[in-house]
């Protein structure tokens, strides 16, 4: 190839769409690096694939955001967000309802409960069991308060122990190329006044799919059916239970990817690709 079959990034976009047709939110991505030769040439990289690619990284955030505000019936357009390794406490997209609204905001991730007063406790509030919501101390106030929210994500991360170490996998699903999983969220006011918004993702015991991946604690993120949403951020607490369910395993699917996930200061999209064998 040369640079003359691809001379825009409009065309490249026209290009990917025919690699990657059954996309509905484009979120696969550009090309890899194995198809450059297929579509502009080694030569043409710095004058017209670079630019292509951030290109097609702005075209995707703006359908994703887009895809988010009107298939997630938001009533203002979400925040500007991209990350493929999230660490705790970083703020991340978070759709509630509050003020009869339902929006989607930035919200510290690791709940830091009303009880503590804006400090941070020494508890691991990164996930809620959902079999101690209601009782525990740090949730019980949130889930009577009726503050639940929904963290939306492409995917997630899982470790399988095997015999050379945790293999990291890329979980996603088959039925929802966006999807939300269950949390719930809370608000912590310091003494000088500042106020800390903070959420967790509730986990429940593994499907068999999620058991054979994360065999050392068999757990998962209590995963939401898109049909569930309006219940579980609004409906009674009956209702919100009985929203989470174990998602069915023949709509996920998994690859290993690189260990490079194992830290945080790695965050690029490369990280939810197939690992090479």
């Amino acid at each position: 190839g040369t640079s003359d079959l691809i001379a825009t990034p409009e065309s490249v976009f026209l290009a990917r769409e025919v690699i990657a047709p059954n996309d509905p939110y484009n979120l696969i991505g550009v090309p890899s690096a194995g198809h450059i030769d297929l579509i502009v040439g080694k030569n043409a990289f710095e004058q017209v694939w670079k630019p292509a690619m951030e290109w097609l990284k702005d075209q995707q955030k703006k359908k994703l955001d887009a895809a988010l505000e009107r298939d997630w019936e938001l009533t203002r357009p979400p925040p500007l967000f991209e990350s493929y390794n999230i660490a705790p406490t970083t703020a991340v997209p978070v759709v509630l309802e509050r003020d009869g609204e339902r929006t989607c905001e930035l919200i510290r991730w690791v709940l830091v409960p009303f009880w503590a007063k804006g400090v941070p406790t020494k508890l691991s509030t990164i996930n809620a069991r959902i079999e101690t919501i209601a009782t525990a101390p740090t949730y019980r106030g949130p889930w009577k308060r009726g503050q639940r929210c929904i963290l939306p994500a492409l995917g997630f991360y899982e470790w399988q122990v095997q015999e050379a170490g945790k293999q990291p996998w890329f979980i996603h699903l088959a039925d929802q190329p966006v999807f939300g999983l269950a949390g719930l969220w809370d608000v912590s006011t310091a003494a000088d006044g500042t106020v800390l918004e903070s959420c967790t993702i509730i986990t429940m015991p593994a499907n068999p799919f999620m058991a054979e991946i994360h065999n050392s604690k068999a757990r998962m993120p209590a995963i939401l059916a898109r049909g569930d949403h309006a219940t579980w951020l609004g409906g009674d607490p009956a209702g919100a239970l009985a929203c989470l369910k174990p998602y069915p395993e023949q709509q996920m699917r998994a690859h290993t990817v690189s260990k490079a996930v194992n830290s945080p200061r790695n965050n690029e999209r490369r990280l939810i690709e197939a690992a090479t064998p």
